[in-house]
């Protein structure tokens, strides 16, 4: 295991000190690897360049490390312990041989040394000195918590934060930011006389003493910010900009990493509408963090900026970032993109609810069903056929007529607006001039409209067919659907979400969700005015593709002595990680990953990682999965939303499914088939690999399971009597 304690010793005119030598050697006696920087002054090494030492140092970052700063310079120490309190747990004063600081500081440095500790900046933690010397040499500020050093400090005990948020200092009308790792709560600390004037942004902060966002990029925020045309005007210039701008921020080492990011977040403060909403949608894409969600959220729900159409639209963008990137969300963008979607629904109510009273149930047909789904595409497409099954079992097992709506709503490109990576859902325009489909054995009354949706003068058309067909309900398929939710002012809708793991974002009556109901979630619910009536605890449930061929592993190029790890998706550019694979590859020596879906970057994952390209075979998307999944041993799962089918198909073929304890495969596998980490996933398909009899009682288990799952008939049964039973149904 690799020493994750490191003494670092900036230093200054320390020559044959024989104290100096055994005190390093005491360190090292107790595990700690000591980095000698001598020569401070002659270097003229300046506070701010510290962190860039430290990614110097340690090439692939430092969190987890354990750092501790030793210098016989007590300005240059001092300065370490106030403004980079959080990265260094451990400070330590050498007074065998004091140097003076003679570099040349800047202002705002010379006030710091001087100025009394602010209750805001915390309270240092301990400065230790090594030989017993007295503390003179230290600001008057820091010698109340010096104390003799009398054995190196251990470095394993839990060390809480020295600060809770970020400091900001501001000196001379310019704010002065220092620390890389950053908090979200920020507090000002003012240096100079007159009141602190604005709040911080990229105009008038410096951080760890430069101005890091360029001239380009905040030229090119500004005039998307004035106009949105602008930005459609110069779509190709501003994503290469800003494309180059990730590159950077992907090969910046870790504190200088830090820095940017800062930047770029100052930026999107310098902006109030589309440049800001557009820098948090980059910054929420490259970096990933949640916290970038819940700004464009605030930004998005505030009064005044928006139009629904704008709303609506940067509502499908986040999702699908969410989607595909589940740790950019959090318990505040959830609840955020529900209040999002109520206030562009109520606005749009407000156009439609005089027209549409309430259809009392005598009044509605009991054979007529309306089903309205967001997308509709092929039967490789699982809302798709999520759809399509749900209207079969309708018609072959309730006895009910069916009308399949195509409501086009999803990733739509009403309302476009400035957003990074920005994406349209596909549209199969051809079925616009279709008016059945034929599914299986029964045919399907169908309607797509032409127009780009959702379109006021379209939903009032349907609006008027649902006023005058009665039906007996409205089943949307997928979720945040304003059509369907608005056919809720007249009959009751019921919602099923297609990431089925979690609860729909829907202003309907019914909510349905493929598992039991947390206390959290309900609490969530009950924020937003729903009760438990509201929600409908189900198995979700599959009907596959029927498999077609029968291959052997030799015609897929597959390796006939390796234990065959198969990992489906559509989606797997983005939901293939590092971590992912190295939990697979490090399993055991006979795992060979099976790749079936489009992964555009397997190449670059190759010559990322030395053992991929030995242990792994990439077969691209494969019209017949229940074929391919025939000739593997094992079904793994990286950690996203979704991926429930094909687990569920897995399970069905006899391969027992690894998957980590979040989004819907966890919730089709169930519990006998989660882990808790990619460790324990590591040693589970280990497991799978050494012990046949365990192999056999999970596969025997997984078809079991996949019995259940496929048991659409008498599942969506249930739920379509616990809807019509309710007292909501009315």
């Amino acid at each position: 295991m690799l020493n994750n304690k490191h003494l670092l010793c900036i230093i200054d005119g320390i020559t044959d000190d024989a104290r100096f030598d055994r005190l390093l050697e005491r360190f090292e006696r107790d595990g700690w690897q000591v980095h000698l920087l001598d020569g401070v002054n002659e270097h003229a090494l300046l506070p701010h360049q510290v962190p860039y030492v430290l990614d110097n140092l340690f090439p692939e970052g430092t969190d987890g490390l354990r750092l501790a700063a030793l210098s016989n310079i007590p300005d240059l120490l001092a300065l370490i312990v106030r403004l980079f309190p959080n990265l260094f747990r451990y400070t330590i004063l050498y007074g065998g041989e004091i140097s003076a600081y003679q570099v040349e500081l800047d202002p705002v440095y010379r006030c710091l040394l001087e100025r009394e500790l602010d209750g805001a900046e915390g309270i240092p933690g301990p400065v230790y000195i090594a030989d017993g010397s007295p503390a003179d040499g230290l600001p008057d500020w820091l010698a109340p918590f010096a104390g003799n050093l009398e054995n190196p400090p251990s470095g394993d005990e839990e060390v809480p934060p020295a600060r809770e948020g970020t400091v900001v200092y501001h000196f001379g009308g310019i704010y002065h930011r220092f620390e890389p790792k950053a908090g979200t709560v920020v507090r000002v600390i003012n240096l100079d006389v007159d009141p602190v004037p604005d709040q911080p942004n990229c105009f008038n902060t410096l951080i760890c003493g430069e101005q890091w966002i360029d001239a380009e990029t905040l030229e090119l925020l500004r005039s998307m910010d004035a106009s949105k045309m602008w930005f459609f005007d110069h779509v190709r210039e501003v994503t290469r900009h800003f494309e180059e701008l990730a590159a950077r921020l992907r090969e910046e080492r870790d504190c200088a990493r830090a820095f940017l990011e800062m930047s770029l977040e100052l930026a999107a403060d310098g902006f109030r509408h589309y440049g800001r909403a557009y820098m948090l949608s980059f910054l929420l894409q490259v970096c990933q963090k949640a916290r970038y969600h819940e700004l464009l959220f605030d930004l998005l729900l505030q009064e005044g900026i928006w139009s629904w159409e704008e709303r609506y639209f940067y509502l499908w963008q986040c999702t699908r970032v969410g989607f595909l990137r589940p740790e950019a969300n959090s318990r505040g963008t959830e609840l955020a993109a529900r209040r999002l979607y109520r206030c562009v629904y109520r606005e749009l109510r407000r156009r439609f609810e005089a027209d549409y009273p309430p259809i009392p149930k005598q009044e509605r047909n009991p054979e007529l069903v309306v089903v309205i789904t967001g997308q509709f595409l092929g039967m490789g497409h699982a809302p798709t056929k999520t759809a399509l099954d749900r209207c079969y079992a309708l018609v072959k097992h309730l006895g009910k007529q069916v009308v399949l709506l195509n409501s086009r709503e999803l990733l739509t490109w009403v309302g476009l607006s400035p957003f990074h990576g920005m994406t349209r859902g596909n549209i199969a325009v051809e079925l616009s001039n279709i008016n059945a489909l034929s599914y299986r054995d029964i045919q399907i009354p169908y309607y797509q409209p032409a127009t780009e949706m959702p379109d006021p003068d379209t939903i009032r058309e349907i609006l008027n067919f649902i006023r005058q067909n009665r039906p007996d309900f409205v089943l949307s398929i997928g979720g945040m659907n304003l059509t369907a939710d608005l056919c809720d002012m007249m009959v009751p809708v019921v919602t099923l979400s297609t990431v089925f793991s979690g609860l729909p974002v829907t202003e309907s009556r019914f909510h349905i969700i493929g598992r039991a109901l947390t206390e959290d979630e309900f609490k969530k619910l009950r924020e937003l005015g729903f009760s438990r009536e509201n929600v409908i605890e189900s198995l979700f449930t599959f009907d596959f593709k029927p498999q077609e061929r029968h291959y052997t592993r030799e015609q897929l190029g597959l390796p006939e002595d390796r234990f065959l790890v198969a990992v489906v998706g559509g989606r797997l550019d983005q939901e293939v990680t590092d971590d992912f694979l190295h939990a697979v590859l490090e399993s055991h020596s006979s795992a060979h990953l099976v790749f079936i879906g489009p992964l555009s970057r397997y190449e670059e994952m190759k010559a990322r990682h030395d053992r991929l390209g030995r242990s792994s075979t990439a077969l691209g998307f494969q019209d017949d999965v229940l074929a391919v999944l025939e000739v593997c041993d094992l079904y793994a799962n990286p950690r996203r939303a979704g991926g429930g089918s094909s687990a569920a198909e897995a399970l069905y073929k006899g391969l027992p499914v690894v998957t980590l304890n979040f989004g819907d495969v966890a919730v089709a596998a169930g519990p006998d088939f989660t882990v808790q980490s990619y460790e324990e996933m590591t040693a589970a398909i280990r497991r799978y690999v050494e012990d046949k009899h365990y192999y056999a009682v999970m596969s025997a288990k997984g078809r079991e399971r996949a019995e259940q799952l496929m048991s659409t008939e008498s599942e969506f049964v249930k739920i379509v009597q616990a809807v019509r039973s309710s007292p909501l149904f009315e």
